[in-house]
C-alpha cells in the first residue's frame, strides 16, 4: 500500500494492504548500486559500508507478557553490525538459455529484514540467503590495527549479508570430548568492544575488501566511558583466565590419550613388564581424572548436579555477573571474580605438580621399560 524509506537508518519500510509491516535494514548497497550504475557489481567480491551500530541494552518489557496472539508486536533490529557483501556469480553459475523454466536460479536477494512473526539470529555468520556456501573470513580491526574479531561467515554468489555481534575474541572454555567439526584455532567468544571506529576486512577465494564500521554506546544509557573501560578490562583479564584454564584441561586430555598409546605400544613386551607399566598407567590416569573433576563434571555423571563446586561454574557465575551491567563491575561480580581467581590458581597448581612429579615418574619407567614395537621370532625348524 506504502512505502517510505528511513531518513536516519536508510531502511525500506513496506507497509501491506494488511497490517503488516515490513522492514529492509540499510538499503545504502542499493543506492551505491544506483549511483554508479551498477559498476560496482563488476567487482568480484564487495562489502559496502554499514549504517552505524549500537551498543543497545533490553530488558523484559512491562505488561503481559504471553498474550499468545491478542497483541501484535514485530521484531526489533538486533544489537548487531551488518554488512552487506556482493560476491559476484561465476558465468558457468548462470543458467543455460534451454534450462527449464522451473529449475532456473536467481541471484539470492538480501534477505536481513524485520516484520511479523519475523525471527532473528544472533552470533556471527551469515544472515542472508542461508546457502550452505564457501566461508569467507572475517577480521574486525580498531584503528590502530589490534584485532578484535575474528570469524568465519558461508558466502554465496550474489547479495549476502553478514552480521557481527560486537564482540571480540575471548578464551575458549574446556570441554570434554574433541570437537573435530569445529574450528580448533578458530578464538572463543569474548564480550563487546567499546564504542569506536573499526575495520572490517573480508578474504574470499583470493579476493579481498574492507570498510569501516561506527559502534556507538547506548544513547539511552548513561555510563562514562572510563567505567566501561574498567569492566572491559577485567572481563579480558577473565577471558585469558579461562584460555589458561582450557589449555591446562586439553594437556590433561593429551596426557590421557598418552597412557592409552603407551599401554598399546607394550603388546611384545615380556608380561610382567607389561602389567607394570599397565598398572602406572591406570594410576595416572585415575590422578587425571581426578583432576579433571575440579574444572567441571564429567558428561556420562549420572543424576542431577545442583552444586557440583566446580571451577568453570565458579567462572560461569563470574562472567554472567560481570554482564549484569554495562558500566563498571559491581561488587558481586568483582567478588565473584575474586572467588574463581582463587580456585583456578589452586586448580593449576594441581595440574602443574602432577606434571612436575607423577607425570615425569611415569615417563621415566615407560623408557626404562624399553618396549620394542617387534616381535622377535626364532627360526622355524622342519625336521
Amino acid at each position: 500500500m506504502d512505502m517510505k524509506i528511513h531518513p536516519r537508518e536508510a531502511d525500506l519500510v513496506i507497509g501491506t494492504f494488511g497490517r503488516a509491516c515490513w522492514i529492509l535494514d540499510d538499503i545504502r548497497f542499493l543506492r551505491e548500486i544506483a549511483k554508479t550504475n551498477a559498476a560496482v557489481l563488476n567487482k568480484n567480491l564487495r562489502i559496502f559500508d554499514p549504517s552505524d551500530a549500537y551498543l543497545a541494552y533490553s530488558r523484559s518489557y512491562d505488561g503481559e507478557r504471553f498474550s499468545a496472539d491478542a497483541i501484535f508486536e514485530g521484531q526489533n533490529k538486533l544489537p548487531i553490525a551488518m554488512f552487506t557483501v556482493w560476491h559476484k556469480p561465476k558465468k558457468e553459475d548462470k543458467p543455460a538459455a534451454d534450462k527449464p523454466k522451473e529449475e532456473k536460479t536467481e541471484t539470492p536477494a538480501p534477505q536481513a529484514g524485520r516484520g511479523g512473526g519475523g525471527g532473528g539470529r544472533r552470533g556471527d555468520g551469515n544472515t542472508g540467503s542461508g546457502g550452505s556456501g564457501d566461508k569467507a573470513k572475517i577480521t574486525v580491526l580498531t584503528e590502530g590495527g589490534d584485532t578484535m574479531r575474528t570469524f568465519s561467515s558461508s558466502l554465496d554468489s550474489g547479495m549476502n549479508r553478514i552480521s557481527w555481534p560486537l564482540n571480540r575474541n575471548g578464551g575458549r572454555f574446556p570441554s570434554w570430548t574433541d570437537n573435530t567439526s569445529a574450528d580448533e584455532d578458530a578464538p572463543g567468544t569474548g564480550g563487546q568492544v567499546l564504542p569506536g571506529r573499526y575495520k572490517v576486512v573480508i578474504n574470499f577465494k583470493g579476493e579481498k575488501d574492507s570498510t569501516y564500521v561506527n559502534v556507538k554506546a547506548d544513547p539511552r544509557v548513561d555510563f562514562p566511558l572510563k567505567d566501561m573501560r574498567e569492566r572491559d578490562a577485567v572481563r579480558q583479564d577473565l577471558s585469558t583466565m579461562t584460555q589458561h584454564l582450557t589449555d591446562a584441561f586439553n594437556r590433561l586430555k593429551e596426557a590421557n590419550k598418552t597412557v592409552g598409546l603407551v599401554d598399546g605400544s607394550m603388546g611384545n613386551a615380556p608380561d610382567s613388564t607389561k602389567k607394570e607399566i599397565e598398572k602406572l598407567g591406570k594410576a595416572m590416569k585415575d590422578s587425571i581424572l581426578t583432576i579433571q573433576k575440579l574444572f567441571m563434571a564429567p558428561n556420562d555423571q549420572k543424576g542431577i548436579v545442583r552444586v557440583s563446586g566446580a571451577l568453570m561454574d565458579d567462572v560461569q557465575k563470574a562472567s554472567f555477573l560481570l554482564g549484569t551491567s554495562p558500566g563498571k563491575p559491581s561488587s558481586n561480580g568483582q567478588a565473584a571474580i575474586n572467588a574463581a581467581k582463587i580456585k583456578a590458581k589452586e586448580v593449576i597448581g594441581k595440574v602443574n605438580q602432577f606434571f612436575e612429579k607423577d607425570w615425569v615418574k611415569y615417563q621415566q619407567k615407560v623408557e626404562a621399560a624399553r618396549s620394542s614395537l617387534f616381535k622377535k621370532y626364532e627360526p622355524i625348524k622342519l625336521e
